[in-house]
């Protein structure tokens, strides 16, 4: 088919003509683009093998969609990488540009005192758009992944404060010491890792690389687009923080059953003698337990956030 009947018939709205000329103008290898057109609303489905950047592509789909003059008032664009289950990123934005209203110069006095009038700056003039702050409660949620938050939700409010050297010794909160048990083979390892470089860090390493691997995998997540993953992996960080806050508020004390027996070095009564700060304890501790406190919330919102399913159902079709 010719460019000009190409062009006729994406003037007309045809879906497969606008495909078409969006695919020419995104110069993507592997790229394969959809398009559906209903009632004025234009959703545009981009799959590709490498990523495709935000800013780039979506000025290229606004000029060739303008210049087509189609019966568009919206569009929204999802940009999928291959064999993912989610967009890596999606867009929505208006077609049509509302027309200017002429700009009318307000009458010059002839005072020679007389200043002009200061204007507000557009963006505290302009009003919010009410359909984009209602759009993430207008979200579709995945059930399995608003419950499975919601359970972890429900543990950091009710179990956190169980993560006290009390509780921990009389070993009322079962899920705490299944996780202690987890997190204590982490701990040790740390141990081990960090020995090479000097007593302070092989003291101190157990503790860190408890929080550490946590946190590389919720990294991990987070740069594979998997943004769900990354914040359930994030309260299991959160926990960590507040895992170790036991072990620094038993500093000077040293109650807590240690491995090896009573005659193994107290990590955090080393680290905090060493630092001149065994006397605060507690209020380290409680610092460190309310660091995990502000991470486990981020990762509950990040979390809820994640939870809306995609509005295109799959990569090959759209809604």
């Amino acid at each position: 088919m010719s460019q000009p009947d190409l062009l006729a018939l994406a003037h007309q709205g045809d879906e497969a003509a606008i495909a078409v000329l969006l695919h020419q103008v995104l110069p993507a290898k592997g790229l394969q683009v959809k398009t559906r057109l209903k009632h004025g609303s234009l959703q545009v489905l981009l799959t590709s093998t490498r990523k495709l950047d935000r800013l780039p592509t979506i000025q290229r789909i606004q000029q060739t969609l303008r210049r087509l003059d189609a019966p568009i008032q919206t569009v929204k664009v999802y940009a999928w990488l291959t064999g993912q289950p989610d967009p890596i990123w999606s867009e929505a934005f208006p077609l049509t540009i509302p027309p200017r209203k002429p700009r009318v110069q307000p009458p010059r006095s002839s005072h020679p005192t007389s200043r002009r009038r200061q204007t507000l700056p557009r963006w505290l003039a302009e009003k919010p758009d009410p359909i984009a702050c209602f759009t993430f409660l207008q979200s579709n949620f995945s059930a399995f992944r608003l419950t499975g938050i919601a359970i972890l939700a429900l543990y950091g409010w009710f179990g956190s404060p169980a993560y006290t050297v009390e509780n921990f010794l009389e070993g009322s909160n079962a899920i705490m010491g299944f996780l202690h048990g987890v997190n204590l083979i982490f701990h040790e390892a740390g141990h081990t890792i960090f020995s090479p470089f000097g007593e302070f860090l092989h003291m101190l390493g157990g503790s860190l690389n408890q929080i550490l691997i946590p946190a590389i995998i919720s990294g991990y997540f987070f740069f594979t687009h998997q943004k769900y993953a990354a914040a359930v992996a994030l309260c299991w960080v959160a926990e960590n923080f507040w895992d170790v806050s036991i072990y620094i508020k038993d500093a000077q004390e040293r109650s807590l059953p240690l491995l090896g027996g009573e005659g193994v070095l107290h990590d955090w009564h080393f680290l905090l003698l060493d630092l001149r700060l065994l006397p605060y304890d507690q209020a380290v501790g409680n610092t460190v337990y309310t660091i995990g406190s502000l991470l486990y919330l981020a990762a509950i919102a990040i979390g809820i956030y994640y939870s809306r399913k995609p509005t295109a159902p799959s990569n090959t079709s759209l809604e």
